[in-house]
C-alpha cells in the first residue's frame, strides 16, 4: 500500500468516527497511532487539505478525541500544522478556525497571555470575512479567558455579545455554551439564583441537542453551586453524575475537575483518607494534561491535607509549588486562595502579624476580582485570629463583615457558619442572650438544609451555653438532642464530647452513678480515635468520681493513667492537676510523705507554668497536710494564704473549702466557738451553691462539735442529715462516716444513761 492510500485510508476511518461519543473515540483511539502518522506523513508531502481534514477530526479542541482523551501536546501539534496547511492555502476562514482552536488548545494548559493574543488574531480574521460563526466563537473565548483571570465585567460583556449572534444564527449549542459561561459569572459573583436559572436553561439545550460534554460539564457547575450553598448531598449527586459522564466518554479534563471536587467534598466531611485518594486522582491527570491552574488547584488541597494533618513543612511547600504554578499560569484568583492558604498556614503555627499581611493580600486580591464569597471567607479568618488574640471587638467588625457579604448573596450555609461565630463570641463575652440569638439564627438554617451535622454542632454549642447560663436541665437537654445527631450519623468524636459534657452535669449534679457510665462511655470512645489528651481528660474525672465515692484504689488508678498520658503529651499543668490528686488520695490513706512528695512535685510544676489556680490549691493541700502531722501554724499559714487568693478572685466553691477546713483546724486546737462559726459560714456558702457533698461533709463537722458540747439531740440531727445526703450521693465512705458516728453517739448515750437504754 503506497503513503497515499495509507493517508487516504485513515482518514476516511477518522470522518467515520467524528461524534461525540464513548464508541466513536474508543474507534480512534485504537487507531491513534495510524491516525497521526497519516496526518504527519501528508503533513510532510504538503498534503494541505488532507491535513485540515484530519485535523477535523482528531483536533477539535472541545469535543474532539485528542482534547477528550488528553493527547494535549498531539493536539497542539496537529493544531500549529493545520494552521500552516490553512495559511499555505489561503483559506482565510480555516485559518480563523484553526488559530482559535490552537489558542484554545494553549489556554488549556494556561498560557494564557498567549492564548488571547491569538483569538484576537483569529477574531479579526472573523470579522474581515463577516463570519459571524467564527466572531461568537472567538467572543465566547476572550470571554472564557477573562473569566479565568477574573474580570468578570469584561467576560460578561464578551459572552453576552456572544450570546446574541448565536441567537441570530439560531445555534442552540453556542446558546447553550453561553448561558453556561454567565452562569458562571452570577455564580462567582455571588448571584446564585441567576446563575442556577443560566445553569438550568444550559443544561436543558445541551440536553435537546445531545451534547454530553456540555452537559457533564454544567451538572458540574451546579453541583459546585449546591456545594457553595451549603446542599452537599446534592452537590455529591451532580458531581457524581458529571463524572460518570466524563467516564463514559474518558473526558479526562473532566475526569480530574470531578475528583477535585468529590475530594473536596470529603475534606469538608472530614474523611482524610477519602479526599487525598481523590485529589491524587485528579494531580495525576492535571500532570499528564500539564494543566497549569489545575495543578494549583490540587496542590492547593493537598496542602489543606497536610495543615489539617499539623504537617507544616510538607503543607509549606505544597503550597509554594501552587503559587509557581498559579503566577506561571497568571491566574489572579488562584494567587489569592494559595496566599489564603499560606496566611492559614501561618495562623496555626501562631505567626499572627505575617498571617495578617497573607490575609489581607489576599482579600485585596478577590475584592479586586469581585468575589463576595471568598472574601466573605477571609473575613471570617481574619475574625477568627482576632478572636484567638482575645481582641473581641476588631473579631466582631470581621465577622459582621463577613456575615453580611454572606447574607447579600444568599450564601446559607456560610451565613449560619458565621452566625454561629458569633454566638461564640458573644458567649466569650458574656452576651448570653445575643449567643443565644445568632446561635438559634444559625440553627434555624442548616435544619432547613437538613444539614445534620452542623446542627449537632450548634445543639452542642448551646449545651455550653446553657452551662455557662448555669441552666443545666436546659444544657443537658441540648446534648442529648446533639447526641442523637451524632449516633445517627456515626461520629464518634461527637458522640465522646457529648458524654463527656453530660458526665459532668450529672457531676455537678451529684449523681455519680450516671456521671460514671457516661464518662466511661465517652473514656471508650476517645481511645477507640487514639485521642490521647481527651482520654487523659476522661481518665482524669473518673479518678475524681471515684475519689468523691470514696473509691480511694479505683481513683489512683485512674490518676496513675492520667499522669502517664500527660507526661507523655509533655501538658505541665495537666501533669500538675495530676500529681495533685494523687497527692490527696495519700493523705487520705494516710500516707503522709507520699503526699507531701505529690504536692510538691505538683507546685514546681504550676509555679513553673505560672497556674496561680492550680498553685492556691497546693497551698490548700499543703494545709491540710500539715494539719495531718499536727503542725497547725503551718496549717494556718497555708490555709489563709489560700483564703487570700480565692477570696480575690471571688471563688464561693474554694472559699467554702478553706472556711471549712479552718473550721477542722479550729476545732482540733480546742476552739470549738470559731470552729462552729467557720462551719456556718461554710455551709451557708454550700447551700447558695447547692453543693451537696459540701453540705454533708460539714453537718458531720458539726455534729461532732455538738457532741462535743454533749448536745446530743442535735448532734443526731446533724449526722443524720449527713448520711442521709451521702447516702443519696452514693458516697459509701461519708455515709459509714456518718453512720459510725451515729452508732457513737447512741454508745454515749447509753453509758451515760443506762436506765432510759433499758
Amino acid at each position: 500500500m503506497t503513503a497515499g492510500h495509507h493517508t487516504e485510508r485513515f482518514l476516511e476511518h477518522g470522518k467515520r468516527f467524528m461524534q461525540s461519543t464513548a464508541a466513536d473515540y474508543d474507534a480512534l483511539a485504537r487507531e491513534l497511532p495510524n491516525l497521526r502518522l497519516a496526518m504527519t506523513q501528508a503533513y510532510q508531502r504538503k498534503e494541505w487539505s488532507t491535513v485540515q481534514q484530519f485535523a477535523e477530526v482528531l483536533c477539535r479542541p472541545v469535543d474532539g478525541y485528542l482534547s477528550i482523551r488528553g493527547h494535549w501536546e498531539m493536539l497542539q501539534e496537529g493544531l500549529k500544522e493545520a494552521v500552516q496547511a490553512a495559511e499555505a492555502t489561503e483559506n482565510q476562514k480555516q485559518l480563523s478556525k484553526f488559530m482559535h482552536n490552537l489558542a484554545l488548545s494553549r489556554e488549556n494548559v494556561g498560557a494564557w497571555e498567549e492564548a488571547r493574543q491569538i483569538y484576537q488574531e483569529s477574531l479579526a480574521i472573523s470579522k474581515a470575512l463577516n463570519d459571524q460563526s467564527g466572531v461568537s466563537r472567538s467572543l465566547h473565548q476572550l470571554g472564557m479567558l477573562a473569566y479565568r483571570m477574573g474580570q468578570y465585567h469584561e467576560a460578561d460583556q464578551l459572552f453576552e455579545q456572544s450570546l446574541d449572534i448565536a441567537k441570530q444564527l439560531d445555534d442552540e449549542s453556542g446558546i447553550a455554551s453561553a448561558l453556561h459561561e454567565l452562569g458562571m459569572i452570577a455564580h462567582a459573583t455571588g448571584s446564585y439564583p441567576r446563575a442556577n436559572d443560566l445553569y438550568q436553561k444550559s443544561l436543558a439545550l445541551e440536553e435537546a441537542v445531545g451534547n454530553l460534554i456540555g452537559k457533564a460539564n454544567t451538572l458540574h457547575q451546579l453541583g459546585d453551586l449546591a456545594e457553595d450553598i451549603g446542599d452537599y448531598t446534592k452537590a455529591y449527586a451532580l458531581y457524581s453524575q458529571s463524572l460518570a459522564l466524563d467516564k463514559q466518554l474518558g473526558n479526562q479534563a473532566g475526569l480530574a475537575r470531578s475528583y477535585l471536587a468529590l475530594g473536596n467534598l470529603a475534606y469538608r466531611n472530614g474523611d482524610q483518607e477519602k479526599a487525598d485518594a481523590y485529589y491524587q486522582k485528579s494531580k495525576g491527570i492535571f500532570n499528564q494534561l500539564n494543566d497549569l491552574d489545575g495543578l494549583s488547584t490540587v496542590y492547593n488541597q493537598l496542602a489543606a491535607l497536610a495543615l489539617q494533618a499539623k504537617k507544616y513543612e510538607q503543607a509549606a511547600k505544597l503550597l509554594q509549588q501552587s503559587l509557581d504554578f498559579a503566577s506561571s499560569a497568571g491566574d489572579l484568583s488562584s494567587i489569592a486562595v494559595t496566599l489564603y492558604q499560606q496566611a492559614n498556614l501561618e495562623y496555626v503555627q501562631g505567626n499572627y502579624s505575617y498571617a495578617d499581611q497573607l490575609y489581607h493580600q489576599s482579600l485585596m486580591h478577590e475584592e479586586q476580582l469581585g468575589q463576595p464569597a471568598k472574601c466573605a471567607l477571609v473575613l471570617g479568618q481574619l475574625g477568627n485570629m482576632a478572636f484567638e488574640q482575645e481582641n473581641y471587638s476588631l473579631a466582631k467588625q470581621y465577622y459582621n463583615r463577613s456575615l453580611k457579604l454572606s447574607q447579600q448573596i444568599g450564601q446559607q450555609m456560610a451565613t449560619a457558619d458565621t452566625l454561629s461565630q458569633l454566638g461564640f463570641l458573644s458567649l466569650q463575652t458574656g452576651a448570653f442572650a445575643e449567643a443565644e440569638k445568632n446561635y438559634q439564627a444559625a440553627l434555624s438554617i442548616v435544619r432547613e438544609h437538613n444539614n445534620d451535622q452542623l446542627a449537632a454542632e450548634l445543639l452542642f454549642d448551646l449545651g455550653q451555653l446553657a452551662q455557662f447560663e448555669d441552666v443545666s436541665e436546659r444544657a443537658y437537654t441540648y446534648y442529648q438532642q446533639a447526641l442523637t445527631l451524632y449516633t445517627q450519623q456515626g461520629d464518634s468524636r461527637g458522640m465522646a464530647e457529648v458524654y463527656y459534657q453530660l458526665a459532668g452535669i450529672e457531676l455537678d449534679g451529684e449523681a455519680y452513678a450516671s456521671a460514671q457510665k457516661a464518662y466511661q462511655q465517652s473514656l471508650l470512645l476517645f481511645r477507640e480515635l487514639a485521642d490521647t489528651e481527651n482520654t487523659a481528660g476522661a481518665l482524669q474525672q473518673l479518678g475524681l468520681l471515684a475519689e468523691q465515692i470514696g473509691d480511694l484504689d479505683k481513683a489512683e488508678n485512674y490518676y496513675g493513667q492520667s499522669l502517664q498520658l500527660h507526661r507523655e503529651l509533655g501538658d505541665s499543668i495537666k501533669e500538675s492537676g495530676s500529681l495533685h490528686h494523687l497527692g490527696n488520695i495519700a493523705l487520705f490513706k494516710g500516707e503522709l510523705s507520699v503526699a507531701q512528695e505529690y504536692y510538691e512535685q505538683s507546685l514546681h510544676l504550676a509555679e513553673l507554668a505560672g497556674d496561680n489556680s492550680s498553685i492556691a490549691s497546693s497551698w490548700l493541700q499543703f494545709g491540710v497536710l500539715a494539719q495531718a502531722q499536727e503542725d497547725y501554724p503551718a496549717a494556718h499559714t497555708w490555709y489563709n494564704r489560700a483564703r487570700i487568693f480565692y477570696e480575690a478572685e471571688e471563688d464561693s466553691e474554694n472559699i467554702a473549702l478553706v472556711l471549712h477546713n479552718l473550721g477542722t483546724l479550729a476545732q482540733l486546737e480546742g476552739q470549738y466557738t470559731r470552729a462552729e462559726s467557720l462551719y456556718e459560714q461554710s455551709l451557708q456558702i454550700e447551700r447558695q451553691l447547692g453543693h451537696q457533698a459540701g453540705i454533708a461533709a460539714t453537718l458531720h463537722q458539726l455534729g461532732e462539735l455538738a457532741q462535743i458540747h454533749q448536745d446530743f439531740e442535735k448532734a443526731q440531727g446533724y449526722f443524720q442529715q449527713s448520711m442521709d445526703i451521702e447516702r443519696e450521693l452514693g458516697n459509701h465512705r461519708g455515709e459509714l462516716a456518718s453512720k459510725e458516728a451515729l452508732e457513737q453517739l447512741e454508745r454515749t448515750q447509753t453509758e451515760r444513761n443506762p436506765k432510759n437504754s433499758s
